[in-house]
């Protein structure tokens, strides 16, 4: 089997697993789904379900990690002299037109959180992991110290507006797509701290 090929057939188990996850849990609960059903409604062996994700938690939120990556990817993307924040949104903009997961799926596993306390921990995990990666990705784009402050405020300042821009599409339905509603939220935040539209600079 090529590489090629193995790669495709590993994203593919992972998207038939993080989709069963969420489908057990819509039906039956969040707490009366078990790692074996889950394994069982994607046609793999548990052994199989725990080459992929240490815990349920983590297939029902879907592969935080996975994401992450994809994001910094897109982050990385972007032209050199771009102010961080613009970059940060267009990196959000481009992760978000790219991504598999239907918007039906977003807005299931964020009522699953809502609904579900004993998800809280890992959806914590997620958004460290993405926070910790996206400074690491502005650092390197700045030339700022890691331990610096300014990347982190303004990182995380971008992942609570996406993370509050969610909530609020969830909460407030209409025909305004899920990438727009982040979009025009980020826009926002920027037009209301002006300081986030200019670039990082080495004092």
């Amino acid at each position: 089997m090529s590489n090629g090929l193995r790669e495709r057939k590993k994203r593919q188990t992972r998207a038939a697993l993080i989709r069963a996850a969420l489908e057990l849990c819509e039906t039956k609960g969040v707490e009366a789904v078990t790692v074996a059903d889950i394994a069982d409604a994607a046609d793999v062996s548990r052994r199989t379900f725990f080459n992929y994700f240490a815990t349920r938690e983590e297939a029902i939120l879907g592969s935080g990690a996975d994401r992450s990556e994809r994001l910094v990817a897109c982050l990385n993307e972007r032209p050199a002299g771009e102010p961080a924040w613009e970059a940060l949104r267009a990196a959000f903009a481009t992760f978000l037109s790219e991504t598999d997961e239907p918007q039906r799926e977003w807005m299931a596993r964020a009522r699953l959180v809502r609904a579900n306390p004993s998800l809280l921990d890992q959806q914590r995990a997620d958004f460290a992991e993405m926070e910790q990666r996206l400074v690491a990705g502005i650092v390197g784009r700045t030339g700022e110290d890691l331990g610096a402050l300014e990347p982190r405020l303004l990182v995380g300042a971008a992942v609570t507006t996406v993370r509050v821009a969610v909530n609020h599409w969830i909460d407030t339905p209409s025909d305004i797509a899920l990438a727009d509603a982040i979009d025009h939220a980020l826009a926002r935040m920027a037009a209301g701290c002006g300081a986030l539209a200019t670039p990082i600079r080495n004092p």
